[in-house]
């Protein structure tokens, strides 16, 4: 996921990214269209939510007018559904489990997609999540994906209800992609006469795509299980395979052209007014944030008047 992203600079790595046909180049554009969710919450106690999400705002585009803040914060708010929760004050040691933690894993995911980037990368969006909070995660991102974003997730064990909501699935064992499409189709393909699986009756197919990955699940004439190497080959020689096709016209993916021709291209250096403009943005969240914690504020309070007269005297 951080190679997709971008975010991955050491360690030894070989390969080429597509989108449309045409290889990524990877500059500033790239880093600026992009947004990568990582699995660790972000939240800063002290903060409402809405706060959270107007100073995210506000770092990513210092220039913006207040209107356009406004309406792109009511934006990601409705695409999020976060609008129960808007005034509620992030504690010091947040719960995240349930509908609290499901609400701070949306909002981690809000402040990454601000600028409402082309492509959204997320690390595992549901993971220790119960089937009925992880849905309304999936919902989310089904939105982003529906309003023309390409949203990528990497899922370890999804649920059977999140895993029917996604449009596009690809299988990865051992490094190798042993299927990818639908997931309508995933049954079909392992239990075809190419590739010999049979999946038992009320078996989760979820459960089964997983056993398969793992090498738990074999071939019905096999006794052991098939070599992800050559499951992956099969798949590439079947009719379900649709590869990548590289053309002249898309040879500038992720580039200044590339995202000025689909109106994602922002410039991304800043002015000294933009830089000072993200300055006061800091100042002012972190002010907040201090004045927001009353038991701290009373803290520091008490230590610098003892210190203050213990100088004096």
């Amino acid at each position: 996921m951080h190679l997709l992203a971008g975010r991955k600079k050491t360690g030894f790595f070989d390969g080429h990214i597509s989108l449309t046909g045409g290889t990524i180049n990877r500059s500033t554009f790239y880093y600026d269209n992009i947004a990568f969710v990582q699995k660790k919450t972000l939240y800063i106690p002290g903060l409402t939510y809405l706060q959270m999400i107007e100073h995210g705002l506000q770092l990513r585009v210092p220039n913006a007018t207040a209107e356009f803040l406004y309406q792109r914060v009511k934006m990601i708010v409705e695409i999020m559904k976060l609008e129960h929760c808007l005034h509620r004050k992030i504690p010091d040691y947040p719960s995240t489990r349930g509908d609290l933690g499901c609400d701070l894993r949306k909002l981690s995911i809000a402040l990454e997609i601000v600028k409402l980037p082309l492509v959204i990368v997320i690390d595992e969006p549901t993971l220790d999540f119960e089937p009925t909070t992880s849905i309304k995660i999936i919902e989310c991102l089904h939105t982003l994906s529906r309003l023309g974003h390409i949203v990528i997730c990497s899922m370890s064990k999804p649920s059977s209800q999140d895993f029917n909501v996604l449009d596009h699935v690809v299988l990865i064992s051992e490094g190798h992609s042993i299927y990818s499409g639908p997931p309508s189709k995933l049954d079909d393909w392992f239990c075809s006469k190419q590739m010999g699986y049979k999946r038992k009756k009320f078996f989760d197919h979820v459960d089964f795509a997983i056993d398969i990955c793992s090498g738990t699940e074999r071939p019905e004439s096999s006794r052991v299980a098939e070599p992800p190497a050559i499951m992956q080959e099969k798949f590439q020689l079947s009719a379900l395979y649709d590869g990548p096709e590289f053309s002249e016209n898309h040879a500038y993916a992720f580039s200044p052209r590339f995202f000025q021709f689909y109106g994602y291209f922002q410039g991304s250096n800043l002015t000294a007014m933009e830089c000072m403009s993200q300055l006061i943005t800091l100042i002012v969240r972190a002010y907040r944030t201090k004045i927001g914690d009353q038991v701290s504020m009373k803290f520091y309070f008490s230590a610098v008047l003892v210190l203050g007269l213990s100088s004096a005297t």
